[in-house]
């Protein structure tokens, strides 16, 4: 692999494959579990043992710079997102859905995020179009497999983020994210401990927002099934904040409830929608915030 330094590895879930990035190179070791090594038959530490494979897997056109980290799918070990840094590049993120391959596919998921340098990347292990990036400028994060980036820098400055580390401790929880910064320390985040996937259940078959992601106002449609009620609509925010609330007057079938985002924070709410004790929720991002401005 070269005499220049490693500077980050994963693995697949099942321990079998390892990945390794460096300066413009990305490797893939295969075969792990079956391989047995010893000391006594290899002395000198400079000889692969059987039957570990190394490849090659660097994308297409990345050879000149540095890749900042190598991120693999806790829920599927063919997923895997890489990160790049440098500034005067256009490109930051590629994705591959078939990594253990013999040549992988990859794809740009760069998308709207700004031009600078990402020095690592989360997968949520419940929702894969879920990516959480630590760049120059703090967290960025997609919830649409990274078509659209949102600055989510809520609880810190926009400082570089070298290291971000997920753990889901229990099964039907969210995960718990760890954040290492260059000189502002390290920062705990509980924000998808909200029972992610049974949010996403509740939101799917009679609450939606659109459009989503929304610039200054969204809509929220509810079908209701029952005669006319009163709808108590709240809207929080990630640290479970009431940031607007209201009663709507709703009838059966189709109701459709305009919700100003105006003057708010860009980000991620939870929008919820309660008749009569039953609560639906649906996840609204917000991509009104600042542009940042680079020196």
């Amino acid at each position: 692999m070269g005499n220049d330094r490693i500077i980050e590895m994963d693995y697949t879930p099942d321990g079998d494959h390892l990945f390794v990035c460096k300066f413009g190179k990305l490797f893939r070791l295969d075969s792990l579990n079956s391989a047995t090594f010893t000391l006594d038959a290899n002395p000198s530490v400079s000889t692969v043992p059987t039957p570990i494979t190394l490849s090659n897997i660097t994308p297409s056109g990345l050879s000149g710079r540095t890749i900042t980290s190598v991120n693999v799918n806790p829920s599927n070990a063919d997923h895997v997102v890489i990160t790049l840094g440098g500034y005067g590049n256009t490109t930051f993120v590629y994705e591959s859905k078939n990594a253990l391959s013999s040549a992988p596919t990859w794809k740009n998921i760069t998308g709207n995020l700004p031009s600078m340098p990402v020095y690592d990347a989360v997968i949520d292990v419940d929702d894969e179009k879920r990516i959480i990036l630590g760049t120059d400028f703090g967290i960025f994060a997609s919830e649409d497999g990274g078509a659209t980036w949102v600055e989510a820098n809520n609880g810190m400055a926009r400082v570089p983020v070298f290291e971000i580390r997920a753990y889901e401790w229990r099964p039907w929880e969210g995960m718990s994210m760890y954040v290492g910064t260059h000189g502002r320390g390290y920062f705990k985040s509980t924000s998808l401990l909200t029972n992610t996937k049974k949010i996403a259940k509740t939101s799917v078959n009679n609450l939606r927002a659109y459009p989503n992601p929304a610039v200054n106002q969204t809509n929220l449609e509810y079908n209701h099934a029952g005669n006319v009620a009163v709808a108590n609509v709240i809207v929080r925010d990630m640290q479970g904040r009431v940031v607007d609330q209201r009663n709507v007057s709703i009838t059966s079938g189709i109701n459709t409830i305009e919700l100003s985002l105006q003057g708010k924070t860009a980000g991620y709410y939870f929008a919820e929608v309660n008749v009569a004790g039953k609560k639906s929720v649906a996840k609204i991002v917000h991509r009104e915030f600042r542009e940042l401005k680079y020196s």
